[in-house]
């Protein structure tokens, strides 16, 4: 509800997208804390957003906390694929060896960052 009162709050002080020119004053408020959210990237809109909760620092813990759970959540997603493609690759034993899964997990993520590194423009993550 807070990103919509803050649009609503830069639509009132006449903030467009329409203006949006790089320059940043067209989306964002001088007077207040308003800006149009809808025209930023999502990682703008994200850390705009944890920033309206409070002060300065209240944002930034808000923000830091945001950030150890995305990693969280991927080194454990990871962790998980790696466990399952360990056990197809170990023809269905429970508990395959530690070193196995290793491997597994390492070659996930090459390939990961090979995806990341060479999809710039986001044709390898569509692949």
């Amino acid at each position: 509800s807070e990103g919509i009162r803050m649009d609503r709050r830069a639509e009132n002080e006449g903030l467009d997208c329409g203006l949006w020119d790089g320059n940043p004053n067209s989306i964002f408020s001088n007077t207040t804390s308003a800006v149009r959210l809808w025209c930023l990237s999502t990682e703008d809109i994200l850390f705009d957003q944890l920033a309206s909760y409070g002060q300065q620092g209240f944002g930034d813990f808000l923000s830091v906390v945001t950030m150890i759970c995305l990693v969280l959540y991927f080194v454990t997603s990871s962790d998980s694929g790696s466990l399952v493609i360990d056990i197809i690759g170990a023809n269905g034993i429970q508990d395959p060896p530690t070193l196995q899964r290793i491997f597994w997990a390492l070659s996930e993520g090459a390939t990961a960052s090979v995806l990341l590194n060479f999809g710039t423009d986001g044709n390898a993550l569509r692949a």
